[in-house]
């Protein structure tokens, strides 16, 4: 399963990593005192960087990687997508757990609090929704942004909601325009999951989702898959950047295209 990096609408592929580890800035100052006590400061969550080893690779396949961390297909931030974050949740951590300014916002779109889904999963945050105001998600700040997808490569959507909640995805091309869209079958009952599996067109970059119909909803979330797969905090992200490329010979034999191997290794850094 191949891994992608880069622009938005021009990802490049490579190899899938033999090691990739994600680790994440402590957001707590931890504070003992003479007598034992400990007090914390907990700030915002950490930025995260994710350590990636390609243990055998080709000159061809990371040839367009090295490109991209030289600066040759545009500056960063970019949007990573690696094997685990495309068949769990596409959705950054702040989107897939609703976070202010991470879904549109108005009168008739308000916090909502905890509960069980009717699958009994515990959720810690919702949204409350009236009026049949449709509800943009995956936004950053308040700006929005995209849920990156490959062409013609099926993915799926889903929530937990109530009501008559369903979901809308818009298809987007590269340059951000829009090229069309498609809407799940409006679903019943409270707290239930609602799904929908579609295709992207043959020149979609990204999709923009959207709760349509709900009176409730949480638990968003975006996976490259034809399955459902369970719920999970988001792992996805759409700005980050490489601060360099290490690579090692490991054969280079002149007259043998097939024995021209190395390996590659490099750390990939969340940006705010």
């Amino acid at each position: 399963m191949e891994s992608y990096l880069g622009p938005f609408g021009s990802m490049i592929p490579f190899k899938c990593p033999s090691a990739l580890a994600v680790s994440a800035a402590e957001r707590s100052t931890l504070t003992r005192l003479l007598g034992g006590a400990v007090y914390e400061q907990r700030g915002p969550r950490g930025r995260r960087q994710w350590s990636v080893d390609i243990g055998t690779t080709t000159p061809k396949e990371i040839a367009h990687l090295g490109a991209l961390v030289d600066g040759f297909y545009g500056p960063s931030p970019w949007v990573f997508v690696g094997p685990m974050q495309m068949v769990t949740n596409l959705f950054s951590p702040e989107q897939a757990l609703l976070d202010p300014g991470t879904h549109s916002t108005g009168a008739t779109i308000t916090p909502g609090g905890a509960g069980f889904t009717s699958d009994g999963l515990r959720y810690g945050r919702s949204l409350n929704v009236s009026g049949g105001a449709e509800v943009a998600l995956h936004r950053r700040d308040g700006a929005t942004e995209r849920l990156p997808v490959r062409p013609l490569v099926p993915v799926t959507a889903s929530i937990y909601g109530s009501g008559g909640a369903a979901i809308r995805l818009d298809w987007i091309n590269n340059t951000g325009g829009f090229i069309s869209n498609v809407t799940s079958a409006a679903g019943s009952g409270n707290w239930t999951r609602r799904v929908l599996k579609a295709t992207p067109p043959s020149n979609a970059a990204g999709a923009q989702m959207i709760v349509v119909g709900a009176t409730g909803f949480t638990m968003p979330a975006f996976t490259w898959t034809t399955d459902t797969p369970p719920w999970s905090p988001g792992k996805g992200s759409n700005a980050v950047t490489v601060d360099g490329l290490a690579e090692a010979v490991q054969m280079a034999v002149q007259d043998a295209p097939n024995m021209r191997r190395g390996s590659a290794s490099f750390t990939i850094q969340e940006l705010n």
